[in-house]
């Protein structure tokens, strides 16, 4: 789930927790509870039990509770097999679990091919036989 600098969780809103607000942080961010609002984290980890009304903006998101609203994820976009997304979602990637629910509209962002050009050069290969 996280690479090897992005092994911590930066904040927790707890399953019995409910916030209204916006919330805007660098890191990672875990929900199980009730959000009214937007966030914009890094990575956004929804769980199982949690309830999002609003926006959500990240890199890397994954979704096992329910989405009233609009995803924008700037890498992958995962549903799990609980997870509920009820709105558009615009991401490079889009992963959805069996059993998760979309219902809205997406789109992916363009990623930009780098493309290599190699120059060689050619030498000659083949030698006069005498």
């Amino acid at each position: 789930m996280f690479r090897k600098k992005e092994e911590k969780l930066d904040s927790v809103i707890g399953a019995n927790c409910s916030f209204e607000g916006q919330i805007d942080i660098k890191g990672a961010i875990r929900i199980d509870g009730t959000i009214k609002g937007n966030v914009a984290a890094d990575w956004i980890i929804l769980g199982e039990h949690a309830k999002v009304q609003g926006d959500l903006s990240g890199k890397n998101i994954i979704v096992g509770g329910v989405v009233t609203g609009n995803i924008f994820a700037k890498e992958n976009l995962e549903i799990r097999r609980t997870g509920k997304v009820y709105g558009e979602i615009r991401s490079c990637k889009l992963t959805i679990i069996e059993g998760g629910i979309f219902e809205g509209s997406s789109s992916s962002y363009n990623q930009e091919s780098v493309v290599v050009d190699i120059q060689s050069k050619e030498k000659d290969t083949y030698s006069k036989v005498e």
